[in-house]
């Protein structure tokens, strides 16, 4: 029986997604905990704030404002009551009409906030104050009104009193001074006559005392006093007026039966006045009683909803107490977890990082031995193994390299023979036979069986060989470095040389060179693109039996493109490339385009032509 052991899960060992998964998890789970409790909290406090900020405040600010135009109201009746002037009324009023606004959103909010439904009895209480108190408000007015028609009266009564007194004594007055100048009257008469004009006199004067005391008496809301002016002053009158009746004229008794009756009207206005005063102190006590009892059950709401508010506020400086807490718990915590997490990661991470960058270090030096020693199955111990992979993968391509280079070299070698028997071949069958001809032409001159006219041929002859000789070493040389490519750039150079072509008529040249891609190339970029170019022409020219040569050089971007195809018979690449077509010489094109950081690309079938696209 075979037994697997698993070996102890360590969290070095652990990918790094993992270890951030389970930091980050632990950090969120942390928070997600205390971020419930908060938010239970909130919610708490929240629930607190809007009892405060929808209930509690805007009821106090409410109850305020009712009270302050209550007593404001109160104020106003009384001065009203005091004074009778209607601006104290109209100032009651606007009050008054206050204090209801204010009332009706008390009422509102009683009535549909549940936090204060407990207040609904003491609101229906203040609501039914209130209204005694506007009743009680307009009995006042009434009172007062019907109190400044009875002094109007007074006054209108006494004006008539007054006027009939005058008359009355006017008439005595005319009639004692007529009798005095009577001598034959008797002096009981004088006397008589003296003393109702004295009776008159003590009732005007009993009058204007009377007036006098009732206006003192009113204007001190005094009803004892007003009829105890009545009893003093006005059954006096009376008696005074019934004595006047018993010694007066027959054509004076309607006279004193008028003033009889004002004096009766203004005790009777005097006496009403006294019952309104006394029904206004009613009112003024019934006003203050009712207002005062709307203030009561205002002031105790108002304790209440305080002593709610401060509790709330307790409640809730408690629970921010409490979310502060966890806040710091939770910081604290989380703190010590991330620490915690960021020292085992981080040693996790940094110095086997540190020995990888070690390692990459050493093998950018050059040595090829270099160890790393990182024994961990997570993302950093792949990238060693990486590393390690790299170090063998380098080594093998070291080694390919070398391979490349030393082909590399061969083939610059093969290719530089090439052209060194292809130069001695233009030597040997260009020059050779005509330096030899030029030679027999000039051992000729030794011998003296010419004459002095074959001598002149011979010579006119052996100067045309000698033209053609140089002509050839000046070709021969051309081919090596073209003094047009030297003098005037690839563009020139290349146009002359296919225009050699073309003037054959063996075929057809399709050739083109923006300016700006022959100047982005240097001078041994340029004499390489030309020699590349005459190689592929010379291989079209003697192996693909073309009808069309095209050659576009152009500037895309930073890159300098050369295009090159034809119609010919084309081949085929692999073997081209490898050397097996005789003369092609592909093999060695792609080197000297390599040779200079260049990049070739090309393209052949089978009867389909050629392609090469090179980008420099």
């Amino acid at each position: 029986m075979k037994f697997t052991i698993t070996p102890p899960v360590r969290w070095r060992n652990l990918k790094m997604g993992l270890k951030l998964g389970i930091g980050f998890g632990l950090l969120i789970t942390v928070f997600f905990i205390l971020g419930m409790m908060a938010l239970v909290n909130m919610r708490a406090i929240q629930e607190k704030t809007s009892h405060l900020g929808e209930n509690y405040i805007p009821v106090t600010n409410t109850l305020y404002h009712m009270e302050h135009f209550t007593h404001e109201a109160v104020h106003a009746m009384l001065g009203y009551s005091l004074s009778e002037e209607d601006h104290y009324y109209e100032t009651a009023l606007d009050h008054m009409k206050r204090m209801n606004d204010y009332y009706s959103s008390l009422d509102s909010m009683i009535s549909v906030s549940p936090a204060l439904s407990r207040f609904r009895i003491s609101g229906t209480h203040i609501g039914d104050e209130l209204a005694q108190f506007n009743q009680y408000a307009e009995e006042m007015h009434e009172v007062n009104t019907r109190i400044r028609q009875l002094r109007q009266n007074m006054d209108e009564t006494y004006e008539d009193f007054n006027r009939l007194t005058h008359e009355i004594l006017l008439k005595e007055n005319v009639d004692f001074r007529n009798h005095i100048l009577q001598p034959e009257t008797p002096v009981d008469t004088l006397v008589m006559l003296h003393q109702r004009s004295k009776r008159i006199n003590v009732i005007i004067q009993k009058g204007g005392i009377s007036r006098i005391e009732t206006l003192q008496a009113v204007a001190q809301k005094n009803p004892e006093l007003i009829r105890n002016v009545d009893q003093e002053q006005h059954v006096f009158l009376f008696s005074l007026i019934d004595v006047l009746r018993e010694i007066a004229e027959p054509e004076d008794l309607e006279t004193l039966s008028n003033l009889e009756e004002s004096v009766s009207c203004y005790r009777t206005n005097m006496l009403e006045v006294a019952e309104y005063i006394e029904q206004s102190r009613r009112l003024e006590s019934q006003l203050e009683t009712a207002a005062f009892s709307a203030l009561f059950e205002a002031h105790h709401i108002s304790s209440e909803i305080n002593s709610n508010m401060s509790e709330t506020a307790a409640e809730t400086i408690s629970l921010l107490d409490n979310s502060n807490n966890f806040l710091i718990i939770g910081l604290l915590l989380s703190l010590a977890l991330a620490i915690v997490l960021s020292v085992k990661t981080t040693r996790n991470v940094t110095i086997p990082v540190k020995k990888s960058v070690h390692f990459a270090q050493q093998v950018a030096a050059g040595n090829m031995n270099a160890r790393v020693d990182v024994n961990q199955r997570d993302e950093i111990g792949e990238l060693a193994d990486a590393l390690k992979d790299m170090l063998n993968r380098l080594r093998d391509n070291i080694s390919a390299l070398k391979e490349a280079e030393k082909r590399r070299r061969n083939s610059i070698l093969e290719t530089e023979q090439k052209e060194r028997r292809r130069f001695a071949e233009d030597l040997h069958d260009s020059l050779g036979p005509l330096l030899s001809t030029a030679k027999l032409y000039l051992n000729s001159f030794e011998s003296s069986r010419y004459d002095p006219e074959q001598r002149f041929r011979m010579i006119q002859q052996a100067n045309e060989v000698i033209n053609e000789a140089i002509n050839n070493a000046k070709s021969i040389a051309n081919n090596l470095r073209p003094n047009l490519l030297e003098d005037f750039g690839l563009k020139v150079a290349l146009s002359s040389f296919l225009d050699h072509i073309k003037s054959t008529n063996a075929i057809e040249i399709d050739f083109s060179c923006e300016a700006k891609a022959e100047n982005s190339l240097d001078r041994n970029t340029t004499s390489m693109l030309y020699n590349v170019l005459l190689e592929l022409i010379h291989n079209t020219i003697r192996h693909a039996n073309a009808g069309k040569i095209a050659v576009h050089i152009r500037q895309i971007d930073d890159i300098c493109r050369v295009t090159y195809k034809d119609d010919g018979k084309g081949c085929e690449l692999k073997s081209a490339v490898a050397g097996n077509t005789p003369g092609q010489g592909l093999k060695n094109i792609i080197n000297r385009i390599q040779s200079c950081n260049g990049q070739i690309d090309l393209w052949s079938e089978p009867g389909k032509g050629f392609r090469a696209d090179i980008m420099i």
